[in-house]
């Protein structure tokens, strides 16, 4: 049976999806869903302070006031945030191709946010997605609705968890990689309810949120959807570090979880067989463990 038959039965869908679709059915493993939730409002082409010194006083120029900068350092380049943000970008996904665990555990999506929200990459596997596309986002209106990024973001990972679900195949906990400068213009309101759906998921250890702050960011907008009240800064290798690691820790752990707990009911049941252990747990409790191994802690 092919796999929008046996999933997506009579349901359109992308080439992307048909093949991840196709790739999972194929692949068995489990997976750990990354979703990248991109901030490309207007002020992502801000120039990041601290890189530019003014220089000279201000003029006028066709009617508008403007003012003269510099590279504040010689020989480094005037960046944007949304320069820095495609340079995180494009380093955390060539770390993840070229990572021996994460390569064939993990799969990236991509949505974007200003006024609206956009998925322009689903979910893909790491080792099939062409970082280039990175290259290709764009800042879009003056607006950074931060809240319809989110619910984008959570409504793909849940659509990526039941397709794994589908086909059998275990999911690690979600990473929700949220870049922005934090400076939302959603109602106040919105940002709350937003925030308690996402403190729900961790708090249920079914989401684990990355703030990741680009340029001279907001750091209070961004630690109030992490779990740990931490913004990580891209601009420190450390920071970068910190995070791979923690992706990589995670596939790591329940990996070696998922491989003892299987060798266990294998030699659980040799053991029943032989009339040794009492088989009175029944398969569906030991499945029931695995479940909730493949969404544990990873820190703990």
């Amino acid at each position: 049976m092919s796999p929008d038959q046996r999933y997506y039965e009579q349901e359109a869908y992308t080439a992307d999806v048909y093949d991840q679709m196709n790739s999972s059915e194929r692949n068995g493993e489990a997976r750990i869903p990354i979703c990248f939730c991109v901030d490309t409002s207007r002020s992502m082409d801000n120039i990041i302070a601290g890189d530019w010194i003014k220089v000279g006083g201000t003029r006028t120029v066709d009617g508008q006031q403007v003012i003269s900068i510099k590279q504040k350092h010689g020989g480094k380049p005037i960046v944007s945030r949304i320069d820095e943000l495609k340079r995180v970008m494009k380093k955390m996904l060539q770390k993840l191709k070229e990572n021996s665990r994460t390569r064939n555990s993990a799969s990236v999506s991509i949505i974007t946010f200003d006024e609206f929200a956009e998925c322009v990459m689903e979910f893909r596997d790491v080792e099939a997605v062409s970082i280039d596309r990175v290259s290709y986002l764009r800042t879009g209106v003056d607006r950074t609705s931060l809240v319809r990024g989110i619910q984008m973001s959570l409504e793909r990972i849940d659509d990526q968890n039941r397709m794994n679900e589908g086909f059998g195949n275990h999911t690690y906990r979600p990473i929700l990689v949220i870049l922005s400068d934090g400076i939302p213009t959603d109602r106040t309101n919105d940002l709350v309810e937003a925030r308690r759906t996402v403190r729900e998921r961790i708090e249920n250890n079914d989401l684990y949120v990355m703030p990741i702050g680009i340029g001279d960011f907001n750091s209070d907008n961004l630690r109030m959807f992490s779990g740990e009240s931490r913004v990580f800064n891209m601009q420190s290798e450390k920071d970068f570090d910190a995070i791979f690691d923690m992706i990589e820790h995670t596939v790591a752990f329940i990996s070696e979880k998922l491989v003892n707990e299987a060798y266990d009911i294998s030699k659980g049941a040799v053991q029943a067989e032989e009339g040794v252990i009492d088989t009175s747990m029944g398969v569906d409790s030991q499945q029931s463990w695995l479940n909730f191994v493949a969404y544990s802690d990873a820190d703990e």
